[in-house]
């Protein structure tokens, strides 16, 4: 096992598991969104999005504006100890997203190779990366999280004991004593095994990452034996591959956590509920079984789309979320026929809006 010395501060707040007195994080200007991806539900059901085309954070507004929660515009690395609305990020459509219970933000700075938070009070921090030393790859060893090199991380998961999961590309734990550990994967490319189990050298290129109501961790990547899909990481470390789910343009699917333990996937074929502890992917009905999910959708996307004309290639590969109260929350992002970017609310009831169009 590879020892390092500890970094001289936590790199993970202890304070997750309990809402928090401030409210949500102080915000910044009302803006409009440009590249919207992956989302988030706040506590008190507020959904957030990461812009790649602002390199910013934003958060949806009970009037229905859009402010700034991380991120001055301008594309660098700056602001640590500071107001997060006055930081420079490098953030793109495929960095993850993760807010604690006590409203604190997680997020993956994918360009500067870092994760970072965002305290209620509106304080950025970095929490992982911007190091040299390579990312633990076995069971047993452990990094210190800010002196280790994190290759371009994407999806970001909170975990059931206030771990927060990292994909970077394997999959590794940001744990409360401020080190890293391995979950799962391997840092190179394994020839697929079709007659066997997935195991842990077949793993690779983690997306998006989701913990379900068990405590077991959902993984999206290209690199599963299936080819796109979902592999499910158990609690006691083994692997199964859950089933394909190609996301739009060939990428992996986008994964959430619902607020009832299931998992929520976002394919090119639909939108799909896992329930905890299941292998199968279920449609969710009132977006696609009734006519009337049709409708409102294809009112709420701006086109003129019927049962047997409507692709959902538009939800495959970017954000999706699901709040406490039964919204879903969708991202749809260009796609060669129709080049736009969306941001839809479905309701448990069939209803579709728009958040935000392009």
């Amino acid at each position: 096992m590879v020892s390092h010395s500890k970094p001289t501060k936590p790199s993970l707040t202890t304070a997750t598991s309990q809402p928090s007195r401030e409210g949500a994080p102080v915000a910044g200007a009302v803006v409009t969104p440009r590249q919207p991806g992956k989302l988030a539900v706040g506590p008190n059901g507020d959904l957030y999005v990461i812009d790649g085309g602002r390199d910013e954070i934003l958060r949806h507004l009970p009037n229905g504006t859009w402010s700034v929660v991380a991120g001055d515009g301008r594309q660098g690395f700056a602001g640590d100890g500071g107001p997060a609305i006055r930081a420079e990020l490098r953030v793109g459509t495929w960095s993850g997203i993760a807010i604690a219970r006590n409203g604190t933000s997680y997020f993956s700075d994918s360009g500067n190779g870092r994760v970072r938070e965002v305290l209620p009070d509106g304080i950025i921090e970095t929490v992982a990366g911007g190091g040299r030393i390579p990312l633990p790859d076995r069971a047993g060893e452990k990094v210190p999280a800010l002196r280790a090199a994190l290759p371009d991380p994407l999806g970001v998961a909170l975990g059931p004991r206030g771990s927060l999961a990292i994909a970077a590309p394997l999959v590794i734990s940001l744990e409360r004593d401020g080190d890293l550990t391995w979950i799962a994967g391997a840092k190179r490319f394994v020839p697929w095994c079709k007659t066997c189990d997935i195991g842990e050298d077949n793993f690779y290129d983690a997306d998006q990452l989701a913990y379900d109501g068990a405590g077991d961790l959902l993984v999206s990547s290209d690199n599963i034996p299936v080819g796109y899909g979902v592999a499910e990481v158990r609690a006691n470390g083994t692997i199964r591959d859950i089933g394909g789910a190609r996301g739009e343009g060939g990428e992996p699917p986008a994964i959430s956590p619902g607020p009832d333990g299931s998992v929520v996937v976002a394919g090119m074929s639909g939108l799909y509920t896992i329930a905890n502890g299941s292998r199968k992917f279920r449609l969710v009905p009132h977006t696609l079984n009734s006519a009337r999910g049709f409708s409102a959708l294809s009112r709420a996307l701006g086109g003129h789309y019927g049962p047997r004309h409507l692709s959902y290639s538009f939800f495959g590969g970017d954000g999706i979320v699901e709040s406490p109260s039964g919204m879903i929350y969708a991202d749809a992002s260009p796609f060669p026929a129709l080049a736009f970017y969306r941001i839809v609310e479905l309701t448990p009831s069939g209803t579709a809006k728009a958040l935000f169009k392009s």
